[in-house]
């Protein structure tokens, strides 16, 4: 993770970040929020962040479980299992 005591807005790429330099302070003290919001900010971010990390991991075993139907047939490959995920995603 980047120092966040050094970093601006700008230089922040992910919900994690945003909010952990929200809870420093440095949106207050670069001028971006208003103190009074500085927290409820960050915890938004937070939210975000806990969100995307949840849908992920429910990706994750989604195409786990792809491969694994995939993998109780003797005739199909990885290949097959790749095919099956990418479809998976076009429904």
């Amino acid at each position: 993770m980047k120092d966040l005591k050094t970093a601006l807005w700008c230089d922040l790429t992910t919900d994690e970040e945003r909010s952990a330099w929200l809870l420093l302070g440095r949106g207050y003290e670069t001028g971006v929020v208003a103190k009074a919001i500085q927290n409820d900010l960050a915890r938004v971010y937070e939210r975000l962040s806990q969100s995307e990390s949840d849908a992920v991991a429910a990706e994750r075993e989604a195409c786990a479980k792809v491969c694994e139907e995939v993998g109780e047939h003797p005739s199909l490959t990885p290949r097959h299992c790749a095919e099956a995920i990418r479809a998976r995603g076009q429904a």
